[in-house]
């Protein structure tokens, strides 16, 4: 499998883009320099305009992003339809923010922050991703608002341990798993208050947990004391 290297200096991405269109194989997208380098929808923005029905000529399932420099998601991906991407492999490991970086996106079904990911604020991150089904690598996130609304593919997310200290939902996604529901329990912060933070999931999640995942339930409820609601 060959993989096409396309770096990004400032004023060059739709050149270079356009130049890459012929690849079917993994993009890697390497961000270098200033310019359109600082602004992290440059790629996904030439997605959503002009030609980049241009994209499905590439064939490309896989996007690999190599960057020292964007850090900051907001919009990154939000609602990009000319596109065949489903899956996005990041390799830098702490963003500012990852605003709607996904928000409305139909198309992606798996996320790999493989070095992990510290963000500071997510919100609407991942909201009505309806096809995203896995977020792998632990990730951190400090400020969750909908983040993961509408996520109703959502298979698997994994959080640093202890790193969820503010109320959190996934009350639209019933297909969270065993390895899914307890890379959630990992993440969430024992309180010392009982009750003070709310783990929101759908039904159907927590039909897993109260029948098949009982020591995960009584861990979340009794040994990091969170509360529970039921969507």
């Amino acid at each position: 499998m060959s993989t096409h290297n396309i770096t990004i200096e400032g004023g060059t991405s739709k050149r270079l883009l356009t130049a890459g269109k012929y690849c079917d194989r993994d993009i890697v997208v390497t961000a270098t320099g200033g310019g359109e380098t600082s602004d992290p929808t440059s790629f996904f923005q030439f997605v959503k305009n002009v030609e980049l029905a241009d994209l499905d000529v590439f064939n490309t399932t896989d996007l690999v992003v190599n960057s020292e420099v964007l850090n900051d998601l907001t919009n990154f991906a939000s609602g990009a339809t000319n596109t065949k991407v489903k899956t996005i492999t990041f390799n830098t490991p702490t963003f500012t923010n990852i605003n709607r970086a996904f928000y409305n996106q139909k198309l992606i079904e798996e996320l790999d922050f493989e070095n992990g990911a510290s963000v500071q604020t997510a919100i609407s991150a991942f909201a009505n991703c309806t096809a995203l089904k896995n977020i792998k690598g632990d990730i951190v996130i400090n400020t969750f608002s909908n983040t993961f609304n509408g996520c109703t593919s959502l298979e698997q997310v994994t959080f640093v341990g202890e790193s969820i200290t503010n109320d959190i939902s996934f009350a639209n996604s019933p297909n969270l798993t065993e390895n899914g529901l307890s890379g959630i329990y990992q993440g969430l912060k024992t309180l010392s208050e009982a009750g003070s933070k709310t783990l929101t999931l759908h039904q159907t999640a927590y039909n897993l947990l109260n029948e098949q995942l009982q020591t995960t339930l009584n861990g979340i409820t009794n040994t990091k004391k969170w509360a529970i609601a039921i969507a």
